[in-house]
């Protein structure tokens, strides 16, 4: 037997033992990867999510979320076309807005239709890492072509306040994953399906990484906002929230097309109830002075003429179960306390 053929033969067995570990970790897993690799780079949000494609994600508990991208890049289903004569809410936001860790029927989008009866159809413009600026450009964007009655700006106290700066500054993509803004990686043949697709590869990364045990969701967030309170308070104008500015922008955008821009401010999960802190393993802290951001973002909104609510007793009233037990995202019996609380308000 030639040197060729050994040659041949190891390089077969060693492919085919690479596939069956690949096989056995996707299985291991259920095909599920722990954060969301369908991100790709955009010049004007910093990052979008790659359209018409599908992943799915596991919690730290291992429950498992189908994410399902339309034409537009944003999940859920096709938008409607001018035949459909519904009522439009266009839904701008984050990963809560987004619906992570939930299934798309437990998600607010699809909540507050069944909340409305039918008689409207949420447009679920939220992509993970969108800020404020984000929000406003998905509204010059989409609120002419689309033309809903409805805009409806949430601002999120788990991160918005700190990611007033446009994303393309603090968001790109590396291999459908998320990641800081850099220099290109280096390019190869099936490099991203390598890096963002392979359970093999993804699962070597964790075993050199985590070693110590189950990552932790983290508090760093909660801190901050306390930390950080009085720099968030500070607002140059009249306004007393430095999400006014923003929110704003989101209303000049609407009159172009008539919409309405409903001011929706959602608290962080140790805000609404103590008892969230479990979930982080720390002591609990009092963060009833950080509730200020969310009075002074309604405060402002009202001010200006635009509905407005705070979420706060809403998600009060629906503990415990309002988030996820093992994230800060809000579950299914949260999402729909929200889309309950906001049906209640477009309709008065």
């Amino acid at each position: 037997m030639s040197c060729f053929t050994h040659l041949g033969f190891a390089v077969g067995s060693l492919l085919l033992s690479l596939l069956l570990a690949e096989v056995g970790a996707t299985q291991l897993h259920h095909g599920a990867f722990p954060y969301l690799n369908i991100f790709q780079v955009d010049a004007r949000y910093g990052v979008r999510l790659i359209p018409n494609t599908s992943t799915k994600v596991r919690s730290r508990h291992r429950t498992i979320t189908e994410i399902r991208t339309n034409s537009l890049g944003f999940r859920g289903p096709e938008w409607p076309n001018d035949a459909d004569r519904r009522d439009r809410i266009l839904l701008v936001g984050d990963s809560q807005m987004l619906g992570y860790g939930v299934a798309w029927e437990d998600a607010l989008p699809a909540q507050l239709e069944r909340a409305l009866a039918g008689r409207a159809v949420v447009l679920d413009a939220a992509v993970p890492s969108w800020g404020p600026s984000e929000s406003v450009l998905a509204v010059e964007e989409y609120a002419p072509r689309y033309r809903p009655h409805y805009v409806l700006f949430v601002a999120n106290a788990a991160n918005d306040w700190f990611e007033t700066v446009p994303n393309t500054l603090r968001t790109s993509a590396r291999d459908g994953w998320a990641a800081r803004p850099g220099p290109p990686p280096i390019a190869f043949p099936g490099r991203e399906l390598l890096l963002g697709r392979s359970h093999l590869t993804l699962a070597m990364a964790q075993l050199t990484h985590h070693l110590g045990g189950p990552e932790l969701p983290p508090a760093e967030s909660i801190y901050r906002l306390v930390r950080d309170l009085p720099e968030l308070r500070r607002v140059e104008g009249a306004h007393r929230s430095r999400l006014a500015a923003p929110l704003l922008a989101a209303v000049q955008g609407c009159q172009k097309v008539g919409c309405t821009v409903v001011a929706v401010a959602l608290p962080l999960d140790a805000q609404v109830d103590s008892s969230e802190w479990k979930k982080y393993r720390v002591a609990p802290e009092d963060l009833s002075a950080t509730e200020v951001l969310l009075d002074d973002f309604v405060a402002d909104a009202r001010a200006a003429g635009l509905p407005a609510i705070n979420l706060l007793s809403t998600l009060r009233a629906v503990e415990p179960g309002a988030f996820l037990a093992d994230d800060y995202h809000l579950a299914a019996r949260g999402h729909r306390a929200v889309a309950d609380a906001i049906a209640r308000l477009l309709q008065s």
